[in-house]
């Protein structure tokens, strides 16, 4: 009888679960679209590039729905049994909530297991590629400029020892105005011209720059300025990408023993030693959030009847967003240095961990009896 009941509960949890997981990554999906169709549009990335970035934002998409799809697949099924009677039925057998609750805490350890392996081995590595690629791809397309231009002069992180001043970049990308100064090579040469562009080729890049002049390193007093109608010359893609494909990673982008490693190298008032302690803290809570709100889902729904799954939608939407926002509260309070990275993390925890066990103590009639006998008891016996 319990296998059964076990097997019976599972089956409409998981198909709940896997249903409301698709429903919520298409939509988090449709937020990214306008991203990834303006990195086909201006950098040149086919489908199986964006396919690519796809599986690198999927770890971050199943982390944001998770809690959600898991809170509502064990509500709404507990609140469809509740509807056909089947809750009635079953404690009128003498099953209680509590020996219902099986299913739902396996159901909510392999979602734990699941959150942990993405927080902790996925989701960094899928950060990493996502950075390390698109910083590639923006080393072959002249939309770098567009993207780096502040206040005219190009910042040039990711080109080493060339920097760029640029009076205006056209839409057709037209660079006008030019001051570029290459200190590639142990030498230091300035080119200026009124116009110039880049020209992206097969092994690098080419600037291709109209009327001006080159000024070439006079150290040795032996060189001449030479004027130019039309120069061109090659950026190495080593020089545009160089030392980033293993760039100094974000802490988003660290597994835990390199997290711990730069919390112990920083400063104790360092920003990056703050950022670190969260991203650390935030691979156990966010698994532990999904287990408890899930657990929090059974005896939520048992009391939900008739109302039907509308009501139970509303209510777990209700319960994610309350998390939610005392998770990016705690969060920016965090950043900010006014509450400890670990208090902050682990508020939104205790406030899911005080729910459910409410609810599981509600949904039982102990928690009901105990303060209706209170009342009756002092009134009763006035002081």
């Amino acid at each position: 009888m319990r296998i059964t009941l076990i097997k019976y509960i599972s089956k409409e949890i998981w198909s709940i679960f896997l249903t409301c997981m698709m429903v919520l990554i298409f939509i988090i999906m449709t937020t990214e679209l306008l991203q990834l169709t303006e990195y086909m549009v201006n950098m040149g990335i086919g489908l199986k590039d964006i396919f690519k970035l796809i599986i690198c934002l999927l770890p971050k998409m199943i982390l944001l729905a998770m809690p959600v799809a898991c809170l509502m697949a064990v509500l709404l099924s507990f609140i469809r049994m509740g509807s056909d009677n089947e809750i009635v039925a079953l404690h009128s057998s003498g099953i209680s909530l509590y020996q219902l609750m099986p299913p739902v805490v396996i159901f909510c350890f392999i979602c734990l297991i699941f959150s942990f392996l993405l927080t902790m081995l996925w989701s960094p590595y899928g950060a990493r590629t996502e950075k390390s690629f698109l910083i590639s791809m923006k080393s072959k397309a002249g939309s770098l400029i567009k993207e780096k231009i502040k206040e005219r002069v190009l910042d040039s992180d990711l080109i080493n020892d060339v920097m760029f001043y640029v009076n205006n970049y056209s839409p057709d990308g037209v660079m006008e105005d030019l001051f570029i100064v290459d200190k590639r090579h142990g030498r230091e040469k300035t080119f200026v011209a009124k116009k110039g562009r880049f020209i992206s080729g097969k092994n690098g890049i080419m600037i291709q720059l109209f009327d001006g002049s080159v000024f070439p390193d006079d150290r040795d007093g032996k060189s001449q300025v030479h004027s130019f109608k039309v120069f061109t010359y090659k950026l190495e893609l080593d020089d545009m990408v160089n030392d980033k494909s293993g760039h100094d990673p974000e802490p988003e982008e660290m597994y835990p023993g390199e997290l711990i490693g730069l919390i112990r190298a920083q400063g104790e008032d360092s920003k990056n030693k703050i950022l670190a302690n969260l991203t650390f803290y935030e691979m156990f809570s966010l698994p532990l959030a999904v287990f408890l709100i899930g657990i929090a889902g059974a005896p939520l729904g048992a009391q939900i009847r008739a109302q039907g799954r509308t009501k139970g939608i509303v209510i777990s939407l209700l319960l994610f967003l309350s998390y939610y926002g005392i998770f990016m509260a705690v969060r920016v309070m965090s950043e900010k240095g006014a509450i400890s990275p670990a208090f902050g993390v682990w508020l939104p925890v205790i406030f899911l961990l005080i729910i459910s066990i409410f609810l599981l103590m509600a949904s039982s009639g102990r928690l009901f009896y105990s303060v209706l006998n209170r009342l009756v008891y002092s009134r009763l016996n006035p002081r």
